[in-house]
């Protein structure tokens, strides 16, 4: 890919668990050059810290409507374990942003994340 013309074409990628770090490292060292990811604040509500969110990666935190609603640019919910229980499905869907889990597979997870993110530069 060539460079960024300007600051809003980059990613932000929302880790939204105050935790498990390693996967979120990993993920943080594949990312492409046009995508950051952010950690959430956890003495904050997620839905004051993404705003500008393109995907949000639950992991154990809680992805709730507020959270959805609240990232305006919201493209993909791509989960890097297994179950949608920390996650509001009906919002999603009202929103049709596609929400992906990855059962006993965070690596592959984080790797959908990268494809799906390329595919919707690509559109």
């Amino acid at each position: 890919m060539g460079s960024l013309a300007a600051e809003e074409d980059i990613w932000e990628i929302w880790w939204c668990y105050d935790g498990w770090h390693p996967p979120g490292d990993k993920l943080e060292r594949m990312l492409p050059a046009w995508a950051k990811l952010h950690r959430m604040d956890p003495s904050r509500p997620l839905a004051e810290q993404v705003a500008n969110a393109k995907v949000l990666v639950p992991t154990t935190g809680l992805v709730d409507a507020a959270a959805i609603a609240a990232a305006r640019d919201l493209r993909l919910i791509a989960q890097p374990a297994a179950g949608y229980a920390n996650i509001d499905i009906e919002a999603a869907k009202q929103r049709s942003i596609p929400v992906t889990i990855a059962p006993g597979r965070w690596l592959c997870g984080i790797k959908r994340i990268r494809w799906l993110a390329g595919m919707h530069i690509a559109r």
